[in-house]
C-alpha cells in the first residue's frame, strides 16, 4: 500500500492486461493505502498523489519542536473529506467479504481490555520520556522508549534493576483464573527485551510449561517450537511479531496483546492465529492497556481506524475522521 516501499515500486513495473488486488485490509492507515493499490490496479483512477491529497485529506502544516528552532516539520493529516466521493470511484473495483460472512461455523470472538495502573517508578520514567517528546527532544527514538516504559522501566538500558511494572502482575493474575489445561495461550508483545527479561524469566519461575519464539530464533528452532507448542509439549507460547503471519495455531483459544498495535491489521493478525477455519472453540482476546498512557489513545486511533475502514467502504460517514501516525507524536500525549 505504502507508495515509498520497494515492493510497491517493483510492483508497479509488472506488465500485464489483467490485474488482480487481495488485501486483508486494504485501508489500514488512512484514505492513501487506497491510492497506494489503485496506483498499481488502475493508475487512471487517481492521476496522482497530489490531486489525491487535495481531495480526500485535510492538511495543517506544522512543526514538531520549539516554532523558533523546530525539530521537525511537517505536514499533519488532520482528517478527511470527500468519502462518498471516494467510495463511488473505487466501488466497481472492489468485491468485499468480511470473515463472518465467509466462515460462518466460525465460533465466537470475545474481545476483553484489562486497564492496568502504572507504578510510581514507571510514572516518573513516562512524565520525564513524555516531556522530551514534546520538547521535540530527540521524539521518534524517546516514542520508542515511552512503550518499553508502558511495559516496564527493567527493559530500558542501563536500568536492569528497575521494577517489572504492574503489567506482568496483571498477566499473572489472568493466567492463574484460566484452566491452562483445557485453554492454550498465545502471548504476544512487540518488545523482545521485554518478553526475553520479564516475562519469560516470570512465567518460568512461576512453573508454567512456555515457550518464547523471536526473531533472534532460527527459521527451524522455530518451526520445532511450534509443533511442541502444538503437540501439548508446551501451555504458553510467548512470541514477538515474528508470528504475525502464515501460522496457523488453532490448538490455541486464549491470545493476550501485552501491548498495543499501531495498526488494525496487525492486531488482527495476531488475534488470527488463533482465531481461523477449522477454530472449534470460542476465541478469547485480551488487551492490556496501561492507564493515562499512550496506549489508551492508541486504543482510541484503532477504534477511529476501524471506523474509517467502514467510511470507505461501507459507506457509514457518521464517523468522525481520524488523525494520522505522524501527528501522534503529539497528539497521543
Amino acid at each position: 500500500k505504502s507508495t515509498k516501499s520497494q515492493q510497491h515500486k517493483g510492483i508497479i513495473r509488472l506488465k500485464t492486461r489483467f490485474k488482480i488486488g487481495l488485501t486483508g485490509i486494504p485501508l489500514d492507515n488512512s484514505p492513501l493505502d487506497i491510492y497506494g493499490i489503485f496506483r498499481f490496479l488502475n493508475p487512471m483512477i487517481f492521476p496522482n498523489m497530489w490531486h489525491f491529497k487535495e481531495n480526500y485529506l485535510i492538511m495543517e502544516k506544522k512543526v514538531l519542536g520549539n516554532p523558533f528552532n523546530p525539530y521537525r516539520a511537517y505536514t499533519a493529516v488532520l482528517g478527511y473529506k470527500n468519502l462518498e466521493d471516494l467510495k463511488e470511484k473505487i466501488s466497481p473495483y472492489i468485491f468485499r467479504k468480511t470473515r463472518e460472512e465467509i466462515l460462518k461455523d466460525l465460533p465466537p470472538l470475545v474481545e476483553k481490555n484489562y486497564f492496568v495502573e502504572m507504578t510510581p517508578n514507571q510514572r516518573a520514567y513516562y512524565e520525564e520520556l513524555k516531556y522530551d517528546i514534546l520538547k521535540g527532544i530527540n521524539p521518534l527514538e524517546k516514542m520508542t522508549y515511552l512503550r518499553e516504559v508502558c511495559l516496564s522501566p527493567k527493559i530500558l538500558n542501563g536500568n536492569e534493576n528497575g521494577d517489572i511494572g504492574n503489567k506482568i502482575v496483571e498477566l499473572l493474575n489472568i493466567l492463574s483464573n484460566i484452566d491452562i489445561a483445557k485453554d492454550k495461550v498465545i502471548i504476544f508483545s512487540h518488545s523482545v527485551k521485554y518478553i526475553e527479561i520479564v516475562v519469560l524469566a516470570e512465567l518460568l519461575s512461576k512453573g508454567y510449561r512456555v515457550v518464547s519464539i523471536t526473531g533472534n530464533d532460527a527459521t527451524k528452532v522455530r518451526a520445532e517450537k511450534i509443533e511442541a507448542f502444538k503437540n501439548g509439549e508446551y501451555d504458553i507460547l510467548l512470541s514477538s511479531d515474528v508470528l504475525n503471519y502464515g501460522v496457523n495455531l488453532q490448538v490455541a483459544n486464549i491470545v493476550i496483546n501485552l501491548d498495543s498495535t499501531w495498526t488494525r491489521s496487525k492486531h488482527e493478525q495476531r488475534v488470527g492465529r488463533a482465531y481461523r477455519d477449522k477454530q472449534t472453540k470460542s476465541v478469547t482476546s485480551i488487551n492490556l492497556i496501561l492507564k493515562n498512557s499512550v496506549e489508551e489513545r492508541i486504543l482510541e486511533i484503532l477504534e477511529n481506524k476501524t471506523d474509517l475502514i467502514n467510511e470507505v467502504l461501507d459507506l457509514d460517514l457518521s464517523s468522525p475522521a481520524a488523525v494520522n501516525d505522524i501527528e501522534l507524536l503529539k497528539q497521543l500525549l
